[in-house]
């Protein structure tokens, strides 16, 4: 119950994820998956808009406020590739995207990577990454994508 005893609300989720391993001549191992989901979630601003709390009382609906809008549908998922090279290299790929409102415009997450790993020993593997993230903000005027893609260097240690 989230704005008194008789109002309930539903989170939804659906999903499904597909993995596929293969060997790719002269290369070595790789592997294709993705996912996708989708669902309702709280929209916490409506509650928040929709609803009062007297103190010390649960929360109450604002009289004549509309309960039926409270929760927004979302949708999301991902796609990677990863392609081995013998023991020691590989290089994996990824775009995965969120619209955390389907109703709303430019609040959409869209986002791609692609990375280099050394598999140095057992116990140690160095990255470089590069992300290159789509999102929106309002400028005067219009929305556009900000600068801010990134590299990144990692030395993973195992002990």
């Amino acid at each position: 119950p989230l704005a008194g005893p008789d109002q309930e609300l539903d989170k939804t989720r659906y999903g499904a994820d597909a993995q596929l391993y293969f060997t790719v001549p002269r290369f070595g191992g790789a592997s294709l998956s993705a996912e996708g989901y989708m669902g309702q979630n709280l929209n916490s601003d409506s509650l928040t808009a929709l609803t009062t709390r007297s103190t010390g009382s649960p929360f109450q609906p604002v009289p004549g406020a509309n309960l039926e809008h409270l929760a927004t549908d979302f949708v999301g998922g991902y796609i990677m590739f990863v392609q081995n090279f013998g023991d020691r290299a590989q290089i994996a790929v990824r775009w995965d995207m969120y619209d955390p409102n389907t109703d709303l415009a430019h609040d959409q997450f869209k986002r791609w990577n692609a990375g280099f790993n050394w598999f140095w020993d057992g116990h140690t593997r160095l990255t470089v990454a590069y992300e290159a993230p789509e999102t929106e903000r309002l400028r005067p005027g219009s929305y556009d994508d900000p600068k801010d893609n990134l590299w990144t260097f990692q030395a993973h240690l195992r002990f």
